[in-house]
């Protein structure tokens, strides 16, 4: 009896032992004075040492047992590919010894929740957090140490998916710039949706590509003089913004740089612009009032695409207007091209079917393409100046209702009960008009904005304006 208890006991051992399974350890270097070591039971891989880590991942067989990474303080960089595809990765401990971290190091690491960069770290490389769509948060100790570091395109950047900075354990919704901070670097908070206004200090000269890039929380900002340039993609696709301030000191608006701004309402770009780049303004859909100063000298393709603005004055110092510059504007209903304009491309004021009005002011004929007023009615009036008529009708022959003028009176009048009436030598009279009421003048500057109750008088020197109210502009000459 007792014999056959002890061999049922060491048959039901040796069915446990058969059955468990042990995990494995693994180890190696992975730079000249840093080793690895992966115990599989736990997925926890330890890199351990001093110096760099090199390149050559000797891990990567085991990719799918890895579960989380511990740095030792020591090592001074992660490598390029270090953990392409551990997608099982959740966590990860980087030590402030460690500067850089190379391309693609996290590159597929879907599982990663978090990350907390340390304030020694001063590069990331190419896509180094590509596919880290996991990621819901960026922990870090010091804002100013953020800003030395170099990012390489939108996904070395963690906040592209994680959209919350904590700085100490708090969420960031204001973003107050330190004083003394010189440069915000390319990528330096594209993605971070959460915040609500940035204070950028007078210290900040440069603010680099894609610097709020998809901020789509961000509601007002406000540009020191400091910074001469607005890069490319800068603020793209801060779809909550309804206000910028752009100072003088700045003379470029670069590519996309408010692309998709959907919540700008109105923009005054300063007398110190003189290029407007490509997309600059394109889908800023709620765009109803842009101020083009005398200073611009080209209006980039797509630059206002997509907006709707419902009257336009091309100022004089312009001399080309891009492909589709102001396409699908469907608000507009006027515009004035400038006398300086030599060339308007294809598509510029395409599917712009409201038009109802162009006055050009220049003395020949613009040069015009195939489809440059594509889908807009060619029997409008088109306001030239006098003596161009022969030159019009064959630069613009698609156009059969040429008026010459002196651009004297007032014309364009197409609201029925507001009358607006010039007062000889003084301004203009408002009658029966209750609202907001812009003049504009030909160089693109808001010269008067007040708002009118049923009646009212504005003093204006000599000169050609437009007055915009609520729903229509009216060219006035005093």
């Amino acid at each position: 009896m007792k014999l056959n208890y002890f061999k049922t006991l060491f048959v039901a051992i040796l069915v446990i032992f058969a059955t468990t399974t042990y995990g494995e350890t693994y180890s190696g270097t992975c730079g000249t004075n840093v080793n690895w070591r992966l115990d599989t039971s736990t997925g926890l891989l330890k890199i351990t040492g001093t110096g760099e880590m090199n390149n050559s991942r000797p891990w990567e067989s085991y990719n799918s047992s890895i579960k989380s990474v511990e740095i030792a303080k020591g090592v001074t960089s992660i490598g390029e590919y270090a953990f392409d595809g551990c997608s099982g990765l959740t966590s990860v401990t980087i030590p402030n010894s460690v500067t850089s971290i190379g391309k693609y190091a996290f590159d597929g690491c879907s599982g990663l929740t978090s990350v907390t960069i340390p304030n020694s770290v001063t590069s990331i490389g190419d896509d180094a957090f590509c596919f880290c769509s996991g990621l819901t948060g960026v922990y870090i100790t010091d804002l100013k140490a953020w800003y030395n570091i170099d990012f390489s395109d939108n996904n070395s950047n963690p906040l592209y998916y994680a959209h919350k900075l904590y700085l100490n354990g708090t969420l960031v919704r204001k973003l107050e710039i330190p004083e003394g901070v010189t440069t915000i670097k390319n990528y330096a908070f594209t993605g971070l949706n959460t915040i609500r206004s940035v204070t950028i200090p007078n210290s900040v000269t440069y603010i680099g590509y894609y610097a709020f890039y998809g901020c789509s929380g961000l509601t007002s900002v406000t540009i020191p003089n400091s910074v001469t340039s607005i890069r490319d993609y800068t603020f793209h696709n801060c779809s909550g913004l309804t206000s910028v301030t752009i100072p003088n000191s700045v003379t470029y608006i670069g590519y996309y740089a408010f692309y998709g701004c959907s919540g700008l309402t109105s923009v005054t770009i300063p007398n110190s612009v003189t290029s407007i780049g490509n997309y600059a303004f394109s889908y800023c859909t709620g765009l109803t009032s842009v101020t083009i100063p005398n200073s611009v000298t080209s209006i980039g393709d797509y630059a206002f695409f997509c907006c709707n603005m419902t009257s336009v004055t091309i100022p004089n110092s312009v001399t080309s207007i891009g492909e589709w510059a102001f396409n699908y504007c469907s608000w507009l209903t006027s515009v004035t091209i400038g006398s300086g304009v030599s060339d308007i491309e294809d598509y510029a004021f395409g599917n712009c079917n409201n038009l109802k009005s162009i006055y050009s002011l220049a003395e020949y004929p613009p040069l015009i393409y195939s489809k440059t007023f594509k889908n807009v009615d060619k029997t409008i009036p088109v306001y030239i100046p006098k003596g161009t008529k022969e030159d019009y009708e064959f630069e613009w022959s698609d156009f059969t209702n040429f008026i010459e003028s002196d651009f004297t009176g007032i014309e364009d009048s197409n609201i029925s009960t507001t009358e607006i009436k010039v007062i000889a030598g003084n301004g203009i009279d408002i009658c029966n008009y209750y609202g907001k009421l812009q003049v504009i003048s030909l160089a693109g500057q808001v010269v008067k904005e007040t708002y009118v109750n049923g009646s009212a008088q504005i003093t204006l020197p000599k000169g050609i304006y437009i007055v915009v109210t609520d729903n229509s502009s009216q060219k006035v000459v005093l």
